[in-house]
């Protein structure tokens, strides 16, 4: 069985199981770095809420995340664009929902989401996490690890 079969197996086992999934991207070696990413697949089945991605981490610290935010929504957490997820990194410092992926990024960022949804009906709900200040950082450039992010729910600036 090729590895994209088995991925995507692996995948459709786990939403059935667990009812949901996560993705980790990190570039190959020998090809253009890009800072690494992860999204959920299958959140949006029965909580009827986006599926969620977060940039520029480690995948292992990623998943943390995901799976907090997660648990805050199976208590209650309501996803909405701005709004501080609390309770989820130490110091105090929160998650903030920064907006909604634009679809025209479905096919380069979410592509196995798009093989489960076949291409329709999810939204995703991007994720930014604060620097050691405790600040969104929005700058541009390679230093910023979350820059892509801000190009996906096209915004320069974080409030």
């Amino acid at each position: 069985m090729p590895e994209a079969a088995k991925v995507l197996k692996r995948m459709r086992s786990d939403i059935k199981k667990y009812g949901w999934h996560i993705v980790s991207v990190v570039s190959e070696v020998g090809t253009e770095w890009k800072p690494p990413f992860a999204y959920t697949i299958g959140l949006s089945i029965d909580r009827k809420i986006p599926e969620l991605a977060i940039f520029g981490l480690p995948p292992e610290i990623s998943s943390i995340i995901l799976r907090s935010v997660r648990e805050a929504i199976d208590s209650g957490l309501r996803i909405v664009k701005d709004k501080a997820i609390p309770d989820i990194l130490e110091n105090g410092f929160v998650i903030r929902v920064g907006g909604y992926s634009r679809k025209e990024h479905f096919d380069e960022y979410f592509g196995a989401a798009q093989q489960y949804f076949n291409g329709t009906g999810f939204r995703v709900a991007v994720l930014l996490w604060p620097d050691a200040s405790g600040r969104i950082n929005s700058d541009g450039g390679d230093s910023n690890v979350q820059f892509e992010a801000f190009e996906l729910i096209g915004r320069k600036t974080f409030p």
